[in-house]
């Protein structure tokens, strides 16, 4: 497997604490067991870096405020794609001068370089220089598509008067790259951790090429480096910019196939060079995996489940074993529970080979748990952002507990959801499926985190955040508490359904459009609870340009079914009101007022009708990144904040200016008029540079 890998990966071969590395004249080994675990990895909190960006970002108004409707995501694989707007800021980096300046720079293959001394080296690329606001620094580049070269180049940071590139860590410097077509801001990551880049002062982390009308971005699997120099000119000769550009993949990748499912019977066959406990965990029909099995809750600790324990591998516990026991806790939890190659961008040095695994393949391991009776993942808040970014695109639909030790054991509701809300819950984004129920698990007590369940035993659509369900989960078994008949495993990159549990469907996202549009708003009103379950599953199933696509196509379908029965009623009114006007009129006068009142109360019943589904559509935040609630809340104020001064530009019709004006009108001491449009066009013209005598 190594061989087949580019050089600059690596494998870890533990327990010697030997570490693979591939190179271009071999395999070399690299004795690391004198490091702890927690050296190969820097945990970054992503979701706190993003609103340290925001705040740094807002500094720069003056040149960054083409950015205030963009959305701020990772980047979406390691090879993407962006439209070229000529003119407009497309990659930029954004920092804090501690210690020193964060320089953001380019170069191609020869040793050309492009800094914020040599802003023009190359063709098509305009270097901002450096641009201050006291702490924080802006630079950036803007791109001409009509003058782009052709050639590789390399984005690298240089580390100012030679400064290690590692003693950033800690204040969340930023590279990002535009999307002006999408409006998304990609966070491309940049190493910092000694164990990655030692005492690198440039580092890599990469290479763009011009393809046509856009830039494909290459982030390469292992940022290159060098020591000992700056980049301050148009000249930086070093190894690492070949090196770079050699490792840069060009190619957009196309998603991998699902794992093929197979039979139980067939598991059996392929795995019979398996441990001798092979036969004694196949014969268990249920299933706990668990970052610390000495901590298991006391409903889960039965003999008819199998406890699985993972942090940096997974390890089959026997059953002669009591799994309270196991003392061992890995500091570092990475997503492996499928047994699938974990690779990204960060060194992997942890990783342990599987111990007790009667499955010789990721295949037939996934397969076990398709035929489980019931699954249970019991976490912690231990796996950090960059472990999370690891994680393939298999998930598990299954209950996930994640559990937490406050400092101080919360009291009132509100000090539990206080808890729950900043808890990190990387585990859960990495692992669970989209039909997975998720608690909290603090002291003795059980909460609802999000999810869905069967309804029969506990309907989620009715539970608020932080809800205490102890009673319910330690009085019902585990698969009864799920959705029967969904699938165990679910591939995000597959053409996937969702569940409406109260109706018992099972729908493709695409189809929802479809779906409403067929009903009644009494039927969509009587569905609200099959879309309380639906917008979990939504939010786990599709990205976040997806998602907000699906929100914005559902709720302004179900906004033209309010419009579609408000506006005849609207059209007649204001065709009555202003006909022949006659207030001496009392019959004239009545009609107004029932039409009026008819108006009001069809509008007030069809919006309040819609209202709770048309919120929870138009509230939706993918949770594919989560790590804390908190930091969801935040990105969703955000967003509304976007979309509601993007749309309210465009919503305001005359029916809605109206609407607004009949709700208002005699506080405001407005008239409704109906005015001629092509003489109040010639009067207008009649009146232009001309004094208006208003007497």
């Amino acid at each position: 497997m190594e061989r087949n890998l580019p050089p600059g990966s690596a494998h870890p071969f533990s327990p010697e604490g030997i570490l693979l590395c591939k190179t271009r004249n071999g395999i070399k080994e690299i004795d690391i067991s004198t490091y702890s675990q927690e050296y190969f990895y820097n945990a970054v909190d992503l979701g706190n870096m993003g609103e340290t960006l925001l705040r740094r970002m807002s500094g720069f108004r003056d040149h960054l405020s083409v950015f205030d409707d963009f959305q701020i995501m990772q980047a979406p694989a390691a090879t993407f794609k962006i439209p070229i707007i000529s003119g407009q800021i497309t990659i930029l980096a954004v920092s804090e001068r501690t210690p020193t300046y964060y320089d953001f720079c380019f170069a191609d293959a020869k040793g050309r370089a492009c800094c914020w001394v040599a802003r023009d080296t190359f063709s098509g690329i305009t270097h901002s220089g450096d641009l201050l606001n006291h702490r924080d620094l802006l630079d950036y580049v803007r791109i001409n598509k009509e003058l782009l070269t052709e050639k590789e180049i390399c984005v690298f940071i240089s580390g100012y008067q030679k400064t290690q590139i590692t003693r950033f860590l800690g204040t969340d410097p930023a590279l990002m790259v535009a999307d002006h077509v999408d409006k998304i801001l990609y966070i491309i990551p940049v190493p910092l951790d000694a164990a990655t880049i030692g005492d690198a002062t440039i580092c890599c982390p990469l290479v763009i090429k011009r393809d046509q009308d856009s830039l494909i971005c290459s982030i390469i699997p292992t940022a290159t480096t060098d020591r000992g120099m700056m980049c301050d000119s148009s000249q930086l000769i070093s190894p690492c910019f070949p090196e770079a550009i050699k490792r840069a993949d060009f190619t957009v990748s196309i998603p991998e196939p699902a794992v093929k499912q197979t039979t139980r019977d067939e598991v059996v066959l392929e795995t019979n060079v398996a441990l001798d406990n092979q036969h004694e965990a196949l014969s268990k029909r249920n299933a706990v995996l668990t970052t610390n099995p000495s901590a298991l809750p006391h409903f889960l600790k039965s003999s008819d489940s199998q406890v699985i324990s993972f942090g940096t591998g997974v390890n089959f516990i026997p059953c002669n074993r009591d799994p309270t026991k196991e003392t061992e806790r890995s500091a570092v939890i990475l997503p492996c529970i499928f047994g699938s190659q974990l690779q990204g961008p960060i060194l992997l040095a942890t990783g342990r080979v599987p111990s007790n695994v009667p499955f010789q393949d990721e295949k037939a391991l996934c397969t076990y748990y398709e035929n489980l009776e019931s699954v249970v993942v019991v976490v912690d808040d231990r796996m950090t952002d960059n472990a999370r970014n690891l994680a393939t695109s298999l998930r598990i639909n299954a209950l996930f507990i994640v559990q937490l030790d406050p400092e101080k054991k919360p009291k009132t509701s509100d000090q539990v959801q206080s808890v729950m809300s900043s808890a990190n819950i990387n585990a859960v984004t990495a692992l669970a499926g989209p039909q997975s129920l998720i608690l909290v698990n603090i002291a003795e007590s059980f909460y609802f985190y999000r999810g869905v369940a069967n309804p029969k035993y506990l309907d989620t659509s009715e539970l608020g955040f932080g809800t205490d369900v102890t009673s319910i989960v330690e009085s019902t078994s585990v698969a009864s508490l799920m959705i029967p008949k969904i699938t165990r495993l679910v591939n995000l990159e597959d053409d996937n359904t969702i569940v409406l549990p109260f109706s018992s469907q099972f729908v493709r996202p695409c189809d929802l459009r479809q779906i409403f549009e067929q009903l009644t708003i009494a039927e969509i009103k009587n569905i609200h609870n099959d879309v309380e379950a639906a917008v979990p599953q939504l939010q786990a199933l599709l990205n976040h340009k997806d998602l907000q696509q699906l929100s914005k196509d559902l709720v302004n379908m179900l906004s033209a079914k309010v419009d579609k029965v408000t506006s005849p009623l609207r059209s007649a009114y204001i065709q009555y009101v202003s006909g022949e006007f006659d207030t001496g009129n009392k019959e004239w006068i009545r009609k107004k007022h029932d039409m009026l009142a008819q108006l009001r109360k069809t509008t007030k019943e069809t919006q309040s009708a819609l209202e709770p589904v048309i919120s929870s559509l138009a509230n939706m935040m993918s949770s594919q990144t989560t790590s804390k609630r908190t930091h969801d809340l935040k990105r969703l104020v955000r967003q509304t904040q976007i979309q509601n001064n993007v749309e309210a530009t465009k919503s305001m019709t005359f029916d809605t200016l109206t609407g607004l004006l009949e709700t208002h009108a005699e506080e405001m001491g407005v008239m409704l008029l109906n005015i001629e449009t092509v003489p109040y066009q010639q009067v207008l013209r009649n009146l232009k540079n001309a004094a208006i005598d208003a007497r």
